[in-house]
């Protein structure tokens, strides 16, 4: 995995990341790695399903924090919308969470295969 080229893809801010993980590209790798399984985006969607405002919460708030450590600043925005989401408007913001964050696991999948 290419993380530089893979960066741009995603919408990585790399200069800070690079800067936050003091050049580790190692564990910048294992948290790209793992980005899918650490935001546990199943469950959010189960949590919009089942319309539980708590649970929405708790799980889109995990959802930007796991995006604020890989500078993904569109997922995070995403994430915080629907965090802050009431009723009327839940299905909208996650909708645009989602759509974000299939692009970034898209690309992370096709990543690790090359």
């Amino acid at each position: 995995m290419n993380i530089k080229a893979i960066a741009g893809r995603i919408g990585m801010d790399y200069d800070n990341v690079i800067e936050d993980f003091c050049g580790d590209t190692g564990e910048i790798r294992k948290k790209l790695e793992s980005f899918t399984e650490d935001c546990d985006f199943s469950a959010l969607k189960v949590a919009v399903e089942e319309g539980d405002g708590e649970n929405i919460r708790k799980r889109a708030h995990k959802v930007k924090k796991t995006g604020e450590k890989l500078g993904l600043s569109a997922l995070v925005k995403a994430a915080a919308i629907l965090e802050e989401a009431k009723n009327g408007k839940v299905a909208s913001a996650f909708a645009s969470l989602e759509k974000e964050y299939v692009k970034i696991a898209d690309i992370l999948d096709a990543g690790e295969e090359a």
